[in-house]
Parts: structure tokens; sequence; C-alpha cells
């Protein structure tokens, strides 16, 4: 089974777009085409007003993406709220899904922009996340967002929602829809699930507002509601191990969407990877895992290990003693220029 889900994977990641009579190629390419009808009837259905999208008392901000996969959703989610957080008169909440998180069924606050901050177990990683980087922001969960962005306005006051992975979910209005892409590989092989990564037709961004390309390599000038940003790798902090080193031999590993991206980042910031270990995204570790990592380092000769900080916050109660210091890597998102911050306070009528 595992043979055939990582033989999957490989082709919607590929750029092989040939689809030979029979082949699995072929069984995939039928099936995002059946995709593609049923995820356009439904954006039919809603522009049409055939199914109804509530509409909010508070100004709603869309981070999406049109690809699976990691495109820095909640980086920009993060950034973005650090922007309203220094407007007057602006109460920002992010609400989301909490993927994995116990909030994710039931609905829940993750944080309540105090000092109440849950654990990723009930929230998940990428709000846990989010809860550790922002003080004063309430973070919500669950599949109903629309229950969410209710209870952010009603309970806590709040007046913009930034609205994680949202361009898909019309269930809510929004009045920015801002799309993500990744620079090196926007549309990957431009097919839809499963065949590809595309979650819509690349002709669907039409609805968005604005579209930021994400890790791009060189200064971009923005044009026509288009941005450019780039991901600032950063240490956010070294745990300590029995044995300290000099970091000259790392063992990375992480779950992410897009866990080569995370890779090469770190050899772009200098560090020397001498080995790896890739999870699925928002795998959540247990003893076992953490075991076979420090097996696979000392193995290689590894003397630190390197992980992402969503990944730290699914091992940080596992109650292991790691041999060698664990460097915890995050990243900021950062825009050449300030188009996109007067963008977005011209669309919030902010001067």
């Amino acid at each position: 089974m595992n043979f055939l889900k990582n033989k999957i994977i490989k082709i919607i990641y590929s750029d092989n777009y040939k689809n030979p009579f029979l082949s699995l190629r072929f069984f995939l390419f039928i099936l995002s085409k059946i995709y593609s009808f049923v995820t356009d009837l439904r954006v039919f259905l809603y522009e049409k007003s055939f199914i109804k999208s509530c509409k909010s008392d508070a100004f709603v901000i869309s981070v999406g993406n049109i690809t699976a996969g990691g495109t820095g959703k909640t980086p920009m989610a993060i950034y973005i709220a650090q922007i309203l957080l220094q407007m007057n008169k602006v109460k920002p909440a992010i609400v989301m899904r909490g993927y994995k998180g116990g909030f994710e069924k039931s609905g829940g606050i993750a944080c309540d922009g105090k000092k109440h901050k849950e654990s990723f177990r009930l929230a998940g990683d990428e709000a846990a996340l989010i809860c550790s980087k922002l003080d004063n922001v309430p973070v919500l969960c669950g599949k109903n967002k629309k229950e969410s962005v209710k209870t952010a306005v009603e309970k806590f006051g709040c007046n913009v929602i930034i609205l994680d992975d949202g361009f898909s979910h019309l269930k809510v209005k929004r009045d920015l829809d801002l799309v993500l892409l990744d620079y090196e590989k926007p549309y990957g092989n431009f097919y839809t699930l499963p065949r590809g990564i595309l979650r819509e037709k690349k002709e669907n961004l039409k609805r968005a507002d604005a579209v930021i390309y994400t890790r791009t390599k060189n200064p971009q000038l923005s044009f026509n509601n288009t941005f450019f940003c780039f991901h600032e790798t950063y240490v956010e902090k070294t745990v300590k191990g029995k044995n300290s080193s000099e970091h000259k031999k790392i063992f990375l590993f992480c779950g992410l969407g897009n866990n080569e991206a995370f890779c090469s980042s770190a050899l772009k910031a200098g560090y020397k990877i001498f080995s790896k270990l890739f999870f699925q995204d928002h795998h959540e570790y247990c003893v076992k895992d953490l075991e076979n990592i420090i097996q696979k380092a000392e193995k290689s000769g590894c003397d630190c290990f390197m992980t992402t900080n969503k990944d730290y916050c699914r091992i940080n109660d596992i109650d292991i003693n790691l041999p060698f210091d664990l460097i915890v890597m995050d990243v900021k998102i950062e825009f050449y220029g300030d188009e996109f911050d007067k963008f977005l306070k011209k669309r919030l009528k902010i001067n």
C-alpha cells in the first residue's frame, strides 16, 4: 500500500505531462478531470448564488493557495496580523481549520489574544505556532469556519478576520482574496489533483484580488496587484542535547507541505546537511520516531539535529533525551518594498 502511495505522490509532483493509455498516470488524469468538474461546478453554484455565502460584519482577508503543499500561508498570516496590529482601531483574529488538532471537528479557541493558549494536540501544529508568535490576536480553529468567524466578532469584538487557507472555502464571503504561489513552481505540472498539485484550475485565479509569489530568489517589482516576497530563515532557538558540538554535521528532519524547500533554505543559510529524514505534512511524532531519528543521525556521523518550529511544536512534549543539540529554525516573510503594505492599508481604507 505504501508503495502505491509513494508512486502516486511521485506522479503528482513529477514534470512528466504524458498519460499513456491504461497507465497509472492515465487513471489519475481521468480522476483529475472528474475532480476539476466537481470543483468548477461548486464555484459556479456559489458565484450564481445557488449556494449562499455568509457575510461577516468584520472585514475578511483570505490567505489561500490553489496548490496542495506548502506555499507559506502560516508565516503570511502572521505577517499580515503583525501589520494589522500596528493600525489604529483594527482588532484582528485568525480563523483556521486547526488540521489534525482536537478542535478540528468540534471547533475551539486556540488562543484568546491574552494568556490562554492551547497545545498543538487541541489546536493543531500551525495554530499552535501562530499562537506562540502573536500575543494579542485571538486564534480560532475548526472545520466550520463560518462559526469561528462569528465567534471572533461576537466574543472578541474583532473587526478584521484573517481566514487561513480560505481561497476554496466559499462558505464565508471575503473582502480581500490573497492567493500565494510558489515562485519556483507555481502550478506544478498544471494538472489538478490527483494527477498534479492544483486544488483548482489556474484559470480560477481570476477570483483573487492579489497574487503573492513566495520564495522568490531575486528582487522583483510588484505590478497589477502581483507581489513578490521571500522567506527569511533564522534560528528560533537551540535546544541543548547531552553533548554540544560545533554543529558541523547536521541531521535535518521535518514534516511539511514542502520538505525540500526547507532543506534548500537550510543549505542556502550555510548549514551542512549530512543526512535528512522527511515525514508527511502535519506528522504526529511519537517516541519511536525520535528514536529512529537519533539512530539514523548517529549512524550517519552527525553531531547536531535541525528541524522547523512547526515540527518542534509536535515534539517538545515528548520525554526523550537528545544526544546532540537541536537547532529549531523558523521563517518570516519579507517583501521587496512596501507596496503590499500600502495595498493592504488601501483596501482596509486606512491611511
